[in-house]
């Protein structure tokens, strides 16, 4: 399967694939962005696949 994120809507970190749902974290660390600029930094956030 392949997650396509929109530019700049997140920098997904530490993927997981669990039961047919994607789980992962915003580390807000992307190259070439300043620390903490994504706008879900921090954040914990699964994706379920229908």
């Amino acid at each position: 399967m392949t997650y396509d994120f929109a530019p700049g809507s997140s920098d997904p970190h530490g993927l997981e694939f669990h039961n047919g749902t994607l789980i992962s974290c915003d580390a807000g660390i992307h190259p070439g962005w300043p620390n903490g600029d994504s706008p879900s930094s921090g954040w914990v956030f699964k994706i379920e696949m229908a």
